[in-house]
């Protein structure tokens, strides 16, 4: 075990990194990711206009002032089984990462006049797991060993997001202007268990064992502020979310040679962010809009977390269509633009679930029978450039997915 103690210093910083948020989706940031509803990603989540139906509140909870008198339920879930590349652009040798991410999502709604209070459960910040075949790591530890000195039996998978808890409520100032709050309780999660053996491959001697067991949580308490214009066909939606301030805390699990202490403390800030769409009732049957997100995430952690200040900050832009079949069928299709605000020059493997991406998704809604909705869809993603980690001490990486991104999209209504 020596000669793992006498790397220690070097890949102390490295290890950090692996508190990987687990993210597999297209979020809009580092921090943050919009996982409102099956429509809202149906729509390239661009719904922050909505006012019928029961994932409102999800968007833009001033809109919940709008929707029929009665209780309204909702739950849909996000899932993709997504695999992605990462490749040491000096050596060749690639890394598979498969990435299994499940997000849901719940909203429970009672409108009565021009008022309403609701309950949801939302990821802000991504939910998922998953796993390496191999993890660059700790081949760079067994290089720093010395020729001949390789990695087996190497074991990496990771888990985390960010959930929260949200009650609030609406209110109709008149038939045009509307006004919605929400506070919102944010758990923060991650975990990492990882090992691998050296052994040098003259002599077929072991080395030592390297090991990674470390889970971190936290809270922080956050509040939405909303409003919604609704002018006959046209309605505009703004929803602005404060910083919500969260530090995670370590559970280091014995045998875990990092060297990080048990009990230390990290900032996952959720920055702030801006949320804004609008929708027009073109026909009876036709409606179509869209939306626009801004992130405030450069320099989110100040001092202690100073590659923040290297960020941009990050945007989306959402557009959307919806076309009524029939009373029963509605069909949804979206697009949506994501601008992560990861320049080259900051870009490390604790980053690789976020670049530029492109995301289009279509799917339908179907009411067989009174008081219930059933939605699904498909969506994909697609990511115009490899982005590669120039800030990576350990070495140059570019990342890729290693297969075309489909996530299947599901959910379901019932209001009375």
């Amino acid at each position: 075990m020596s000669i793992i103690r006498s790397v220690r210093c070097s890949i102390l910083s490295m290890a950090v990194f692996i508190l990987i948020t687990g993210n597999v989706f297209a979020g809009a940031a580092p921090r943050n990711i919009t996982t409102q509803s099956a429509q809202a990603w149906l729509s390239g989540l661009g719904r922050f206009a909505e006012t019928e139906d029961a994932d409102t509140v999800l968007n833009n909870p001033a809109g919940a002032a709008y929707m029929d008198d009665g209780i309204h339920i909702h739950l849909s879930i996000m899932m993709g089984d997504n695999i992605y590349n990462i490749k040491n652009v000096e050596t060749g040798v690639e890394y598979e990462n498969e990435s299994l991410g499940m997000i849901p999502d719940f909203a429970l709604t009672y409108k009565k006049n021009n008022w309403a209070v609701f309950q949801t459960i939302s990821f802000p910040g991504g939910k998922g797991s998953g796993n390496y075949d191999k993890h660059p790591l700790f081949d760079y530890m067994a290089d720093n060993f010395g020729q001949n000195i390789a990695a087996e039996n190497q074991k990496f998978e990771f888990s985390g997001g960010k959930t929260a808890f949200s009650l609030g409520g609406a209110w109709a100032i008149n038939d045009m202007f509307s006004v919605g709050y929400a506070m919102r309780a944010v758990y923060s999660s991650s975990f990492v268990d990882a090992e691998a053996t050296f052994i040098n491959q003259d002599t077929g001697q072991e080395l030592g064992r390297f090991r990674l067991d470390q889970e971190y949580e936290g809270w922080g308490i956050g509040h939405s502020f909303c409003v919604l214009f609704n002018y006959d066909e046209f309605k505009l939606g703004l929803r602005f979310d404060p910083v919500v301030k969260i530090k995670e805390k370590a559970d280091i699990k014995p045998g875990d040679d990092s060297g990080i202490p048990n009990g230390s403390k990290e900032n996952q800030d959720l920055p702030p962010a801006l949320l804004t769409g609008a929708s027009y009732q073109l026909t009876p049957k036709f409606k179509f809009g869209g939306g626009f997100v801004y992130y405030w995430q450069k320099g989110i952690n100040g001092d202690d977390e100073p590659i923040t200040e290297q960020w941009d900050n990050a945007w989306e832009i959402q557009g959307f269509v919806e076309y009524a079949l029939t009373p029963e069928w509605e069909l949804l299709a979206g697009v949506n633009y994501i601008y992560h605000g990861l320049p080259d020059e900051v870009y490390t493997l604790a980053n690789t679930s976020f670049s530029n991406c492109w995301s289009f998704n279509a799917g339908a809604q179907w009411r067989p029978i009174p008081h219930w909705t059933f939605i699904m869809g498909l969506g994909h993603a697609f990511y115009p450039n490899n982005p590669k980690t120039d800030a990576e001490e350990i070495g140059l990486f570019e990342r890729s997915a290693g297969r075309p991104v489909i996530n299947f999209i599901a959910g379901i209504e019932y209001k009375r």
